[in-house]
C-alpha cells in the first residue's frame, strides 16, 4: 500500500517513531503532509531531548522572522533542553547577541525571550550588547519593561553601563542615561568606581559631556569624592585635556578639591609636567594658585621650579603665583611623593 494511502492516525503514529531529521524529510514529500505533521518536527526534538536539533530549530524559525515559531518553542521550554546545565539559559540570547544579526535578536525579543538571565559566568544579554557596540540591540532590550539595567557582571562587578563606557561605545551610554531605570551612582570594576569616574579615567570626553548633562550628576560628583579622589584630580592623573577642559567648564565641579594632603589638581598637573592643562587651570580664574602642599609645605610654583617645569612656572607667574619657594620638611615631588600622588 502506499504510504500517502494510509490513515491519517496511522501516519501520525509512525512519525513518533523517526528521528527530528527524518520527520522533516517527510515533510518535504508532500503538501498533505506538510499540513498534517506542521507540529511533527517540533514534538519530535522535545521527544528525542536532541539539543543540536533544538537549536537548529529555535535559529531556523529565528532567521526566517517566524515569531509564532519562536513563542511556541519558548513556551515548551526549549532554552532548558538546548542548555548544559538547564540552569544556563540565558547564555543562548547572550550567545546569539555576539554572533548574529539584529534580524534574529529581534525575532527572539519579539517572542518573548527571557533578556535578564545570563550565563554561567554572569554576562546579561545588555551588558553583552553594551560591550560590544550593538547599538540596536540595546535598543531592543531597553523595550522590555522587565529588564534590569543595573545587573552587574559576575567576572568584575559592572553594570552595562560601565561596560559600555569601558569600550566608549557613546551611543549606548546616550540610550542608557536616557533611561530612567539606570542608576548611575552604582559603583563597579576592580576599583569600586563610580560610571562617571570610569569615563574620566577611560578619557572619554563625549561621555564624560553626556554625563554632566544628566540630571543626577550632583549625585554622580558627590560619590566620586567618597571615593577619595575628585573627577579633575582623577582627570589630571589619566585623561587628556580635553576631559579637563569639559571638567572646567561645569561650575560644579571644585577645581580646588584637596584631602587632609592639601594635594590639589593643579599640584598634581605641574607634578606631571602638564603645561596645557595648568595653563587651562590658571586661566580659568578658579584656581587658587597659592595652594599649599601639607607634605612639604611645596606650592605648585614650587613644584615646578624644583621639577624644572620653566614653561610652567612662567604660566604660574602669569597668573599671580608669587614668592620663593617654601623649604619646610621634605618636598612632596620626590620618590615618596611620586608613589603615593601618581600610583594610579
Amino acid at each position: 500500500m502506499p504510504f500517502l494511502s494510509l490513515s491519517n492516525e496511522l501516519i501520525l503514529e509512525i512519525t513518533t517513531y523517526l528521528s527530528p531529521s527524518c520527520t522533516a524529510h517527510l515533510l518535504l514529500c508532500n503538501r498533505h503532509l506538510s499540513d498534517l505533521l506542521a507540529t511533527a518536527p517540533i514534538d519530535a526534538v522535545f521527544r528525542t531531548r536532541s539539543w543540536p536539533h533544538g537549536t537548529r530549530a529555535l535559529l531556523s524559525a529565528a532567521e526566517r522572522g517566524d515569531v509564532l515559531a519562536v513563542t511556541t518553542l519558548l513556551q515548551r521550554g526549549i532554552l532548558n533542553l538546548i542548555s548544559t546545565p538547564p540552569s544556563n539559559s540565558g547564555k543562548f540570547l547572550v550567545d546569539a547577541i555576539r554572533k548574529l544579526d539584529d534580524t534574529i535578536i529581534n525575532t527572539l525579543i519579539e517572542a518573548g525571550i527571557p533578556v535578564n538571565p545570563g550565563s554561567s559566568c554572569g554576562q546579561t544579554p545588555l551588558s553583552v550588547a553594551a560591550t560590544n557596540g550593538r547599538a540596536g540591540v540595546v535598543r531592543m532590550l531597553l523595550q522590555r519593561p522587565e529588564l534590569n539595567l543595573n545587573c552587574p557582571d559576575g567576572i568584575r562587578g559592572m553594570a552595562p553601563l560601565m561596560h559600555a563606557i569601558e569600550q566608549k561605545h557613546e551611543e549606548i551610554v546616550r540610550l542608557l542615561l536616557a533611561d530612567p531605570r539606570t542608576i548611575i551612582t552604582l559603583t563597579g570594576g576592580i576599583d569600586r568606581e563610580t560610571p562617571f569616574m570610569m569615563a574620566i579615567r577611560c578619557d572619554a570626553e563625549g561621555i564624560v559631556r553626556e554625563f554632566l548633562l544628566h540630571p543626577e550628576v550632583d549625585v554622580a560628583i558627590s560619590a566620586a569624592l567618597m571615593t577619595r579622589d575628585a573627577s579633575l584630580k582623577l582627570a589630571m592623573k589619566h585623561a587628556d585635556d580635553g576631559v579637563v577642559r569639559v571638567l572646567l567648564e561645569d561650575s560644579r565641579v571644585d577645581v580646588n578639591f584637596s584631602e587632609a594632603d592639601g594635594v590639589t589638581a593643579l599640584h598634581i598637573g605641574v607634578m606631571m609636567g602638564r603645561v596645557n592643562a595648568v595653563r587651562m587651570l590658571a586661566e580659568s580664574g578658579k584656581v587658587d594658585v597659592h595652594a599649599v602642599c601639607l607634605d612639604g609645605g611645596d606650592t605648585a610654583l614650587a613644584i615646578a621650579t624644583k621639577e624644572g617645569h620653566k614653561e610652567i612656572e612662567e604660566v604660574l607667574l602669569k597668573a599671580g603665583a608669587g614668592g620663593p619657594p617654601k623649604k619646610r620638611g621634605p618636598s612632596m615631588v620626590g620618590y615618596r611623593g611620586r608613589r603615593m600622588f601618581l600610583r594610579h
